[in-house]
């Protein structure tokens, strides 16, 4: 089930001069929203395009977080807005992250979530979630430089945090792929972030079917009508991320 709801801004701080978050708030309890679950956000003055961005955080029963990156006019919308402005949004959408059931996660299992850049949105509702059934978790996060590094302060309170940057500013030095954590074994491992990135971590899991992947591509409608997030799979069919994914397993996509 979807809904249209209008929330207030609560708060929106800038990260850097390209990202900020925002906390929104409902007047009534939300629906439940899965971990890697996204929203369809309408700008103030836009044209009635509205914005996919992942769901960075729920922290009440009426409000979650939204972590942005700055890149075109309507995020640049979204960045002018103001604290206790009202903005509407479709939520939630799509498939979220399959997780372990309990008696998996009884058994020790470990897990890995890959992270570059603002991909590593989706990760802090995730990391909480699996907080609640007793795991901590391992989060690797890839930035070109320390500044680019975000919300270690959040994630290192909730999971075990890993970090590579490739000019060494901080953690450790070079692409993430290359972190020598991805040599240990997981049973579980998720990705978000730039696709050559995904891809690459891909390459390097043994098993295929453990490591599932969130797909940032173009969405429109949200709601699987203008077909302009299609992608192939491995089965030769075309897949709608917005409604099918974004969470995709690699097996299934044929990395």
């Amino acid at each position: 089930m979807k809904y249209s709801i209008d929330f207030k801004v609560a708060e929106k701080r800038m990260l850097s001069d390209n990202f900020f978050r925002l906390a929104l708030q409902s007047e009534n309890p939300l629906p439940t929203i899965n971990p890697g679950q996204f929203v369809q956000i309408l700008p103030k003055h836009s044209n009635g395009l509205r914005l996919p961005i992942s769901i960075n955080d729920v922290v009440s029963d009426n409000i979650i977080y939204l972590l942005i990156r700055i890149v075109g006019s309507g995020t640049k919308m979204l960045a002018d807005i103001e604290q206790g402005e009202t903005v509407n949004m479709i939520l939630p959408l799509g498939n979220g992250f399959p997780m372990l059931s309990a008696d998996e996660l009884r058994k020790g299992k470990r897990i890995l979530m890959v992270g570059g850049g603002v991909g590593i949105a989706p990760f802090l509702h995730l990391a909480k979630e699996y907080a609640k059934c007793g795991i901590t978790t391992d989060v690797l996060l890839g930035a070109r430089t320390e500044k680019h590094i975000l919300l270690e302060k959040e994630l290192s309170q909730t999971a075990n945090l890993h970090i590579a940057t490739e000019d060494g500013s901080c953690g450790t030095k070079g692409l993430i792929t290359a972190h020598e954590i991805l040599k240990e074994h997981f049973d579980r491992i998720y990705c978000c972030g730039p696709l050559p990135m995904m891809k690459a971590v891909a390459s390097v899991v043994a098993d295929k079917s453990k490591c599932y992947v969130s797909l940032e591509e173009r969405m429109a409608c949200g709601v699987g009508a203008c077909l302009c997030c299609v992608v192939k799979t491995a089965d030769g069919h075309n897949r709608c991320t917005c409604t099918e994914g974004p969470v995709f397993g690699v097996d299934f996509l044929g990395w």
